[in-house]
């Protein structure tokens, strides 16, 4: 997906195989006009010919009008900065999407949350990874639809539903509470192994 749009060209090398009759073939010509002097030459075939191939790949490619960048750095994430509330129990947030290229044709994307994985345990268990599960073992993340058609003209809208488990976030020490937290969101085009990422940034306020 880095390379999302690019110009391809290609050479096609079409090539005749000589079968044993072609091989045998044999011309005449004749010299000077005259009906008595002829030659025989073996026939000559061209075998191979070169073909230019001109293409352009264009590769949907998604932009999030909500997103927050940094043009000026080459590869730089996409954050998605979203506000939670602990006192409710289910969440939702309206995350816009549109197709980068105006030719791009209506794409079917599916999209997914990277679970979170537990890390390795550090000595005293301050790590930023560390932090972030403990928090995240209280959320449930949804993405409502799972597949969504995105074109050039109008944002499709994706839903991403938070289910807070309220029972298990209050046992946490409350500066957990207060930091931001970094969520992994996938969008793959279905049915291609083409995946795009998006960071959305979770900030927790009563």
């Amino acid at each position: 997906m880095a390379a999302s749009r690019s110009n391809l060209l290609a050479k096609l090398v079409l090539s005749k195989v000589l079968d044993e009759a072609d091989q045998k073939a044999m011309v005449e010509k004749r010299i000077r006009n005259s009906d008595s002097t002829i030659q025989k030459h073996r026939l000559v075939v061209n075998q191979s010919m070169d073909v230019l191939l001109c293409g352009r790949l264009e590769n949907p490619v998604l932009t999030c009008p909500k997103a927050i960048s940094c043009p000026s750095a080459a590869g730089s994430p996409v954050v998605i900065p979203i506000v939670a509330k602990l006192g409710l129990d289910v969440q939702k947030f309206k995350l816009p999407f549109k197709a980068a290229h105006a030719t791009t044709q209506e794409t079917d994307f599916e999209f997914i949350f990277i679970k979170s994985v537990q890390p390795e345990p550090t000595e005293f268990g301050e790590s930023l990874e560390e932090k972030q599960f403990d928090v995240f073992s209280c959320m449930t993340f949804f993405c409502l639809p799972a597949v969504l058609k995105v074109g050039h003209e109008a944002a499709s809208l994706l839903t991403v539903q938070l289910q807070i488990n309220h029972d298990k976030i209050k046992r946490l020490p409350a500066h957990l509470l207060q930091m931001q937290m970094t969520k992994l969101l996938v969008a793959r085009i279905k049915n291609t192994k083409l995946i795009q990422s998006f960071y959305l940034t979770i900030n927790l306020v009563e």
